[in-house]
């Protein structure tokens, strides 16, 4: 394992969770974090870390966690509901897209900035707020790289088969995020060869 990884050590065992009373949250959800590398598939690089099911231990795990703009290139970070993987492999994830917000390195801001729109996104799932659409949510990455930083919220299915409900969401996902006009926003599908078989199949 990459010796980066020794930061995220604060929880040895991913399942391991106060039982003390505090504030449920509707949903557990999971930490992940991954190192990329070049010579191995992303799903071989992905650690869990750790599943919150309280308030009061998400914000003690994500304290305990370097802030987004701190991570050196490479870096992952990922939380997404207990059950599902961060990988477009997972079913849950298999037909979907996401919603992304990219950060150039360049902005003058851009520390603040993406972690920020890490922090309020993180809230915006665990709090549930996109309401009667919470079931087509699986989680949100932020990817650190060298020239752009990037931002994303995992939809169930694609814009091909729900467009409207994709939309909805990426409304609640910039309104939530408050994000910035000069910061570029484009949803896009995991696999962009199912809307090109939807699309053959409507022909046929």
């Amino acid at each position: 394992m990459d010796k980066r990884h020794d930061q995220f050590r604060t929880y040895p065992d991913p399942e391991d969770h106060d039982s003390s009373p505090g504030h449920p949250l509707k949903n557990a959800w999971t930490f992940w974090c991954c190192v990329r590398d070049p010579s191995r598939d992303r799903g071989e690089c992905i650690e869990e870390l750790k599943t919150v099911y309280t308030a009061e231990e998400f914000f003690k795990f994500y304290n305990s966690l370097p802030r987004p703009s701190a991570l050196e290139c490479s870096f992952d970070y990922c939380l997404f509901r207990k059950g599902i993987q961060p990988t477009w492999e997972d079913p849950n994830n298999a037909a979907g897209g996401r919603w992304m917000v990219f950060v150039n390195k360049n902005k003058e801001n851009r520390n603040q900035v993406i972690d920020h729109y890490w922090i309020w996104l993180l809230l915006t799932l665990i709090g549930e707020h996109f309401d009667d659409l919470g079931g087509e949510i699986c989680g949100a990455t932020v990817r650190i790289r060298n020239d752009v930083d990037k931002i994303s919220l995992w939809t169930r299915n694609g814009s091909a088969s729900t467009p409207k409900v994709v939309l909805n969401i990426g409304d609640i996902f910039r309104k939530r995020l408050k994000v910035s006009e000069d910061d570029s926003v484009k949803y896009r599908l995991h696999r962009p060869e199912l809307l090109d078989q939807k699309k053959r199949n409507r022909k046929s």
